[in-house]
């Protein structure tokens, strides 16, 4: 409901219309924050007898999971249906909405600057620093995985617990292995991060030397296009360097001209 009440907002809807019409999203909530409070329900403990005091609430969290599931499935099906069906009877009318030129020129942009990013970041051109930067972070990125996966890496810890039950601060959440899982985990992000600003970079020098674009229509018909374009770049460097090579350098040097001798 939040996107939708968003885009009625941007386009100046009637604010009773729009919360009426999302009205319908009280039956997605509902069964989800139901599930939610039977899960919480199930985790208490009776003091005295240390058994759950309301022992039947897994059961009925289940139920209530499932069905929010099942809402949740329900109602994308139906706003598809609707889409559909609004585009197939209304199509006419949505063809009249004029396009905002700036808008779809920025869009175009993005997408060309995304497809030569695809492209310049292709295994065969990425430099070999970079190349190992990135296996570096592939493997930081399994390490942090495989310690959340094969060791126990925190307290435990539920929904009925509070910080006090912690056995220390809040950082004795995450044990030793834990916090290691976390520093490999941002290791990896943060060269993410750079490999990303480098070949960013990379696209905003290649657009910045008049060199052509992708076009958006490569984005359709597969990456064959743009892929050709950096391809016929390449070609031209390449011819260039050969054409010079070719060329002789010339000789600057002047030769003095002989004297000339009087006549007999």
């Amino acid at each position: 409901d939040w996107p939708t009440s968003v885009l009625c907002g941007i386009m100046r809807m009637s604010l009773p219309q729009i919360l009426i019409g999302t009205l319908p999203v009280f039956f997605l909530i509902v069964p989800t924050v139901l599930a939610g409070t039977f899960i919480w329900m199930s985790l208490l403990i009776d003091p005295v007898t240390q058994q759950p005091t309301y022992a039947w609430a897994g059961t009925v969290s289940t139920l209530f999971m499932v069905l929010a599931a099942s809402v949740q499935s329900g109602s994308m099906v139906v706003a598809a249906y609707h889409l559909e069906r609004a585009v197939s009877t209304r199509g006419d009318e949505l063809d009249e909405i004029p396009i905002d030129q700036e808008v779809l020129d920025a869009d175009n942009r993005n997408i060309s600057r995304n497809l030569l990013y695809v492209q310049l970041t292709q295994w065969d051109q990425v430099p070999r620093f970079w190349k190992n930067f990135l296996k570096f972070g592939v493997f930081s990125q399994v390490v942090s995985c495989y310690i959340t996966l094969v060791v126990v890496y925190s307290e435990p810890y539920d929904l009925t617990m509070t910080p006090g039950d912690l056995p220390g601060p809040w950082y004795t959440l995450l044990n030793s292995y834990g916090w290691l899982a976390v520093i490999f985990f941002f290791i990896a992000l943060f060269i993410w991060y750079r490999f990303r600003s480098w070949a960013f970079a990379r696209v905003t020098e290649w657009e910045k030397s008049g060199k052509p674009m992708p076009s958006p229509a490569d984005e359709e018909s597969g990456m064959e296009s743009a892929s050709g374009v950096i391809k016929e770049e390449e070609e031209k460097e390449v011819a260039k360097e050969v054409v010079v090579k070719m060329v002789p350098p010339t000789n600057k040097a002047k030769v003095a001209p002989e004297p000339e001798t009087a006549p007999p």
